[in-house]
């Protein structure tokens, strides 16, 4: 509803405010396909459901079915950023200082990638499906969320603004992403230290 913030409803101030929504979450055309749906969606792990994944699944789904109509949704699901492994050259690209690097080696180890679901995510929102090595599908429909179990089908139907990643080059990915981790920051404090 209205609030001090804002005179419009969050529907209306969204439809006013937001241009482009990226969402990393649900495998596609289907999690039919998979066998198993996605965990950003997912009302269970190992299949024993949990309060926090069954209100994650609700969530999704209200969310997704209730967005403003002119804003442009695109989704990379799970089958675009498994194939795409991205930060093993933070370990010698960045300074010890930096806590991506660390936060990678902590997760991984020295010199190895990780999947990238949200950092092409990121990157596709900021410069779109081909700086990211995709394509969008050209399939009219939407996608649709079972808010119980939070699997995933894409739904045929009239055109709206939605569609989802079909990944074309995972190398270029990978490049994109990695140049953009390896990048030193361009602003520091007064104290010279890196904002990174």
């Amino acid at each position: 509803q209205p609030d001090v913030h804002s005179p419009l409803p969050g529907h209306d101030l969204l439809a006013q405010k937001v241009k482009q929504l990226s969402i990393m979450g649900g495998q596609y055309p289907s999690s039919a396909k998979w066998g198993w749906c996605e965990c950003n969606f997912c009302a269970s792990r190992a299949g024993v459901p949990t309060p926090d994944h069954v209100a994650a699944s609700q969530t999704a789904a209200f969310v997704t079915s209730s967005l403003p109509a002119n804003i442009d949704v695109v989704y990379l699901g799970f089958e675009v950023g498994v194939y795409v492994k991205t930060g093993a050259p933070l370990t010698t690209c960045a300074p010890a200082s930096n806590p991506c690097r660390q936060a990678l080696i902590d997760f991984n180890g020295p010199g190895k990638g990780r999947f990238s679901w949200d950092p092409m995510a990121t990157l596709v929102a900021a410069r779109g499906a081909e700086a990211a090595g995709c394509s969008r599908s050209n399939s009219p429909g939407r996608n649709s969320i079972n808010p119980r179990t939070g699997d995933n089908a894409w739904a045929v139907g009239s055109p709206v603004n939605q569609s989802y990643l079909l990944l074309k080059d995972g190398r270029h990915a990978r490049q994109a992403v990695d140049e953009l981790l390896c990048m030193p920051p361009r602003h520091t404090t007064p104290s010279g230290r890196s904002l990174a």
